[in-house]
């Protein structure tokens, strides 16, 4: 008991925000820091290879949650038990999209044909805000030309980015 009493008195948990010097600061930056660390491992590749929206808004609620741990703007056990309980959810949300593809595509989204055997899909880029000069600049960037005509595909992935797929 000794030990956490410690450790707690080092961290300044329970302490008023006001009242964290700077070594609990910096204490309680590198332990948040290591969890955090573990949480991403434990989140799995998807959470870091993704970026969907589903992943983005975990990240940015992860992100949020763990500074107040630092920062001591919420009681510090219960930032760190509220960041694994997003990563618990996460990991829930990818086990059940895996399985059932409606959950999937509404978790994830789905992906758009915008251009097709030489055609643009107008409605579809009015639809998504996307422009031909959008499709163009996909195209430069990914295939290196500037010719349309070279492509069979553009498609607007769930995460947003555009893939092109040469003829």
């Amino acid at each position: 008991m000794e030990l956490l009493d410690w450790l707690a008195a080092a961290l300044g948990v329970g302490e008023d925000i006001r009242d964290l010097n700077a070594l609990q600061l910096v204490l309680r930056a590198a332990l948040v820091y290591v969890f955090a660390l573990l949480l991403v491992k434990a989140a799995k590749k998807r959470f870091m290879g993704q970026n969907s929206a589903f992943d983005f808004v975990v990240v940015v609620i992860l992100g949020s949650v763990v500074s107040r741990a630092i920062n001591g703007t919420a009681p510090f056990g219960g930032s760190l038990a509220a960041a694994a309980t997003l990563i618990v959810a996460h990991r829930v949300v990818s086990f059940v999209s895996t399985r059932w593809a409606p959950f999937a595509r509404f978790v994830e989204g789905e992906h758009y044909i915008l251009f097709d055997n030489d055609r643009i899909d107008w409605a579809a880029l009015r639809r998504h805000e996307f422009t031909k000069r959008d499709l163009e600049s996909a195209v430069r960037k990914q295939l290196n030309c500037d010719d349309l005509t070279q492509v069979k595909r553009i498609v607007l992935e769930p995460n947003g980015q555009l893939s092109v797929v040469k003829k």
